[in-house]
């Protein structure tokens, strides 16, 4: 695989991870959701100017993350596999070899639709 760059769920935030990733000339980012609860001293009035004064934005409702849905999304199609949706195999390059078999069936069927278009 020859990849330069990737996005990576919270759960992938491990300092191991990016150096060993970094070792291979693979810069990861680790898409983050924003913080929902924050401590505002109990003296404070506007809570919103003081947040915003810390640089702190507030997030109201459903708002859509950059890149953190291409995350979701490709763990989404992955587990549409059978094989896939449980971590039934015993060897990491099994599961690595059927990862790459469920992504280039997607790549493969979506060419094969815009193809069928033209």
């Amino acid at each position: 695989i020859n990849a330069e760059y990737g996005w990576a769920d919270m759960g992938y935030q491990g300092k191991n991870l990016k150096d060993r990733l970094n070792q291979q000339g693979i810069d990861l980012e680790i898409v983050k959701r924003p913080r929902k609860s924050f401590w505002v001293p109990a003296e404070v009035k506007d809570v919103r100017a003081y947040l915003e004064s810390k640089g702190i934005g507030i997030v109201e409702g459903f708002k859509v993350l950059a890149r953190r849905w291409v995350v979701e999304r490709t763990f989404a199609w992955i587990g549409r596999y059978r094989r896939m949706s449980k971590d039934y195999e015993f060897l990491t390059q099994t599961q690595e070899n059927m990862m790459l078999l469920a992504m280039t069936r997607t790549m493969l069927r979506r060419a094969v639709n815009i193809v069928n278009q033209i």
